[in-house]
């Protein structure tokens, strides 16, 4: 049995603010262990920034009130949290060789570190496409 939790938001980067507490609220109604809330945090939260960074690289010009909207999907099921962004940006992301001392792109390195593996994409049928990662559950810890 999954739950899953949903929302749209502006590309602008004062919405990575709103989705590391969307993501935090979401998790802790769900009883997950606050290590793995702050983990999956960190991942939406550069999930979220690369897709801002898409959707602004496409449209130069553009204020973010005038981009398409970003999807942010989360689901947990008794295995896994997956942690889902969509952007209408129609480039694929780029990745590059992960490199913790590379000048750019850690956070790629970072969601690899925290999930175990690399964030993937897929082309969705409405034009968008979706970056997600997803990351084992954990028992919450108990004791000092």
């Amino acid at each position: 049995m999954s739950q899953q939790a949903s929302c749209r938001l502006t590309p602008h980067l004062r919405m990575v603010r709103v989705v590391r507490v969307f993501t935090s609220m979401f998790l802790s109604t769900l009883g997950c262990p606050q290590d793995m809330i702050d983990d999956c945090v960190a991942v939406v939260s550069e999930l979220v920034a690369n897709a801002i960074e898409a959707e602004a690289q496409d449209a130069p010009g553009l204020l973010p009130e005038q981009l398409p909207l970003i999807g942010v999907r989360l689901e947990v099921t008794d295995r896994s949290v997956v942690m889902a962004v969509s952007d209408a940006s129609p480039r694929d992301p780029i990745w590059y060789l992960l490199t913790p001392d590379g000048e750019r792109h850690r956070g790629q390195v970072m969601v690899a570190e925290l999930c175990g593996h690399a964030a993937e994409f897929r082309h969705l049928g409405d034009g968008t496409k979706e970056v997600y990662a997803w990351m084992e559950r954990r028992a919450a810890l108990v004791g000092p």
